[in-house]
């Protein structure tokens, strides 16, 4: 299998996993992703599709699925309607408990969600997010691995990007903000270009 099968192999099955990847991608963007990808999992003659398939995963996430609970609580409620033994006193009081529990449940997933659009809603260009949180990403392994000096530099160019009210396109409008040096900016002209950074890739993978 040449690399442009398998390139092609591994949209299909980024596919087929509802990959969550990034709104500002078109088709073109995500096959050139899987392409950067299967690369870095080539041995020989021979791709791992399923380590592939894990980095996009863990790097995009995927779509989420509608939560079961309503349906389980439903299904509870009629399962109590027709329960012969119960009276209808006793019948009513535990529909009204497990209604409260499913709103309960559905509360604690509105607060989740709102969790989570607190901790990104920071970035002023919402274009520059995929970008941003990359190369936050390499800051924060950077100070895992102890790292001290990279881990500052790396971190102050992700509030940069997070910062700026303009969408980063290339390696020159990233150089123009502050803390961003030439190094970075072909980083961030690689995820660009590419969908990924194979030094981000490298550090993941422990490396780098």
């Amino acid at each position: 299998m040449n690399p442009r099968e398998a390139a092609e192999h591994l949209f299909s099955q980024a596919k087929d996993a509802k990959v969550r990847f990034p709104k500002i991608f078109d088709e073109s963007k995500i096959r050139q992703t899987c392409g950067a990808t299967v690369m870095i999992f080539k041995s020989g003659d021979e791709f791992d599709f399923e380590g592939a398939l894990q980095s996009l995963v863990e790097k995009y996430g995927k779509e989420e699925e509608a939560a079961p609970a309503p349906k389980k609580t439903a299904k509870k409620a009629v399962k109590s309607e027709d329960d012969e033994g119960e009276s209808s006193e006793a019948g009513e009081k535990k529909t009204r408990k497990r209604k409260k529990a499913a709103e309960g449940d559905e509360e604690d997933e509105d607060s989740e969600d709102k969790k989570k659009v607190k901790k990104t809603s920071v970035v002023a260009e919402e274009r520059n997010r995929p970008v941003a949180e990359a190369i936050k990403e390499m800051a924060d392994i950077y100070f895992k691995n102890k790292d001290m000096r990279k881990g500052g530099v790396f971190s102050k160019a992700a509030k940069a990007l997070r910062e700026t009210e303009l969408p980063i396109t290339t390696a020159k409008e990233a150089m123009s903000l502050k803390g961003i040096g030439k190094g970075i900016a072909g980083y961030i002209e690689e995820m660009l270009q590419t969908g990924t950074i194979n030094k981000l890739e490298e550090l993941r993978a422990g490396i780098a």
